[in-house]
């Protein structure tokens, strides 16, 4: 992006350095050790990124379509503000709902036909965060040298 004359996508800040430093440590077994490695993602990918203005969207300068190429980052967002840091029972009826039925989209898009309960659950869902997350950096590496 600085080569184009625009800013970082992921300004490395010293939070962001922080996690990097300690994500691979993480092998998350259960819900509390899946909520630190979600942490982890969140700061990255979305508050790295600029949070209310995503710099690898198009409308902010980047190179990605908010619809077409982020499920992974609404995914992460969705994972850690319906279920891991907040709580999906707020607001009215339908909304509770569709909280609950988005959640439940979120696991089967990772992998998983259900809440996970098990470690092997939790290790499923840290595989497929970590291939999508290789996946969306290779896709904005592909867009931008194209």
């Amino acid at each position: 992006m600085q080569i184009k004359e625009q800013k970082e996508m992921f300004k490395p800040t010293t939070k962001l350095i922080e996690v990097c430093t300690n994500l691979h440590w993480i092998i998350p077994q259960n819900k509390l050790s899946f909520a630190d490695f979600i942490d982890c993602f969140y700061l990255t990918f979305y508050e790295g990124a600029g949070k209310d203005n995503l710099r690898f969207l198009i409308k902010h300068g980047g190179v990605l379509d908010e619809k077409a190429d982020c499920d992974f980052i609404w995914c992460i967002k969705h994972l850690i503000n319906k279920w891991l840091r907040h709580d999906a029972d707020h607001g009215k009826e339908t909304d509770i709902k569709k909280s609950w039925k988005d959640l439940s989209e979120k696991f089967k898009w990772l992998g998983l036909n259900h809440a996970p309960i098990k470690e092997q659950h939790f290790r499923l869902l840290h595989r497929s965060l970590l291939k999508e997350a290789e996946s969306f950096l290779e896709k904005i590496l592909e867009k931008l040298l194209s």
